[in-house]
């Protein structure tokens, strides 16, 4: 990537690749080494999306329609006709626009950097994911920071024009920040974006937040009981965050939840409703004051949740001593100066395209082998305005013993125009156990419409104790809306 008025190739720009699971590593595809212009000069400086090889099938391209490159790459299987006029390729040619327009942005963000090429370089380098694995088309290896193969890393255009970047995972699997968090796998089942791991409730508080965070298991929330929310907070950006406001809600399980129409804060006065405090205080505020650079923190203080009483879908059991056990979706808001929220509403996908935006969603039952393990939640219709109608609902059962049972009931009569490895008796439906989703498509749901659905799992007796999750999803045109971690706490008898 050359500059008008100086000497080429000030900025070097190599390739990356982002896997279907968000995974990272250096492209195959893309040329690293030394500049024979430059002796002495490792290039890349950083970089750009690449393919892999042979053939860096990556973005599509317009080119003359019957050429040879449309011909070329419809041979080699992008996916596209000979004669179409589109070929997908890719290559470091095609990485360089991406850094030049992210150099753009820097310029519109940053006046001072105008004319500034030393600058722009500096800020883009500072800006890159580092990439620590995979090999480029020399055979030089990534690694942990600066190396042969990708340079700085790969560069990211948001923390290029801001400082700053708040972030919580949303699940423990694949989220390492990006937007949109990829919810696809190269096979089933999607990943989640309802598990926050940075989310989590304790029945008692943590001497010391930050260390005991993580190997501490979450409890499940009980009604007549105070449960401590503890948040982690994350900082991608280059430069330390100014204060950031932290807003806690909770709402009824559901697969699809719209804010704010779904969700409490904990400040009606009614006990039936439930209650949220920190430090003595009712509200479902925290401000921290700053995180550092590149950095996570958790908050030293927790929100006190009393939950409300659960109903006929929340309740997930009724422990020996009496206390009843229930379940909610947990969602947590950052708000910053320095990085707001940019999707402020809308349903869960709000949590995919937002790192500002956190979900905790997982009902555990426990019981012995043998017997029924019985979830209830919700299955919500859209908004008006977001003109859908049809959705699916999907189960991933790929972790139960094969020769459990599960069923599925609705509280009132839906259509489905299509049964997925499952069949229909009556009203209640039969779901395969197996690698290959279960479950309903094309279900027909008016717009802020509920409907209580009921899965009864029965896992054999000979069952090992341990813990058996279900995945349960709704996607509407492609687009996961939000879903349910269910598990089945198997335990001796």
């Amino acid at each position: 990537m050359g500059w008008p008025g100086s000497e080429p190739a000030v900025i070097s720009v190599g390739g990356a690749f982002i896997g279907n699971d968000d995974s990272i590593q250096a492209s195959s595809y893309a040329s690293s080494g030394t500049n024979a212009d430059n002796p002495g000069r490792q290039c890349p400086d950083l970089c750009g999306i690449t393919g892999m090889s042979p053939h860096g099938i990556l973005i599509a391209l317009p080119t003359q329609p019957g050429s040879q490159l449309d011909s070329a790459f419809a041979g080699f299987g992008d996916g596209t006709s000979g004669n179409d006029g589109w070929l997908v390729a890719s290559g470091t040619s095609s990485a360089t626009p991406m850094v030049a327009g992210v150099a753009a942005l820097v310029m519109q963000a940053n006046p001072t950097a105008l004319g500034n090429p030393g600058l722009v370089r500096s800020t883009l380098v500072s800006a890159c994911l580092d990439v620590t694995s995979g090999n480029s088309a020399a055979g030089e290896a990534a690694g942990s920071g600066a190396d042969l193969a990708t340079g700085a890393g790969l560069v990211q255009a948001y923390r290029a024009v801001r400082a700053t970047d708040l972030w919580m995972r949303d699940n423990p699997n694949s989220d390492i920040g990006l937007v949109p968090t990829h919810g696809r796998r190269p096979t089933w089942p999607p990943f989640a974006h309802w598990v926050s791991p940075d989310i989590k409730v304790f029945s008692t508080p943590l001497i010391d937040p930050i260390g005991d965070f993580d190997p501490t298991p979450a409890d499940s929330p009980i009604f007549n009981q105070d449960g401590y929310v503890y948040v982690r907070i994350r900082n991608r950006g280059t430069q330390p965050t100014g204060p950031v406001n932290v807003r806690f809600y909770y709402a009824d399980p559901a697969t699809n939840l719209v804010f704010p129409f779904d969700w409490k804060d904990g400040q009606s006065g009614s006990p039936a409703q439930g209650s949220i405090q920190v430090g003595g205080v009712g509200t479902n505020l925290q401000t921290f004051p700053s995180v550092a650079a590149g950095d996570q923190n958790v908050l030293p203080d927790p929100f006190v949740w009393s939950p409300p009483d659960p109903t006929t879908a929340t309740q997930t059991q009724v422990l020996p001593d009496g206390r009843t056990v229930g379940h909610f979706c947990l969602l947590v808001r950052l708000e910053s100066s320095d990085d707001p929220i940019i999707f402020p509403a809308g349903g869960q996908s709000s949590v995919i395209n937002d790192n500002n935006i956190g979900m905790s969603n997982q009902q555990v039952y426990s019981a012995p082998a043998g017997q029924m393990f019985t979830f209830t939640f919700y299955v919500r219709g859209g908004t008006e305005k977001e003109h859908r109608r049809s959705y699916d609902l999907l189960f991933d059962l790929s972790r139960l013993p094969r020769r459990s049972t599960v069923k599925l009931t609705l509280n009132h009569k839906i259509d489905a125009g299509r049964l997925i490895k499952a069949k229909r008796n009556k009203e209640r439906f039969i779901l395969q156990v197996g690698k290959e989703p279960a479950g309903l498509q094309q279900l027909i749901l008016k717009p802020n419409t509920k409907s209580l659905a009921r899965l009864a799992v029965e896992i054999p007796s000979d069952a090992k104790p341990r813990d058996y999750q279900v995945m349960v999803e709704q996607i509407s045109q492609g687009v996961a809306l939000g879903g349910m971690a269910l598990v089945a706490r198997v335990t001796k008898l």
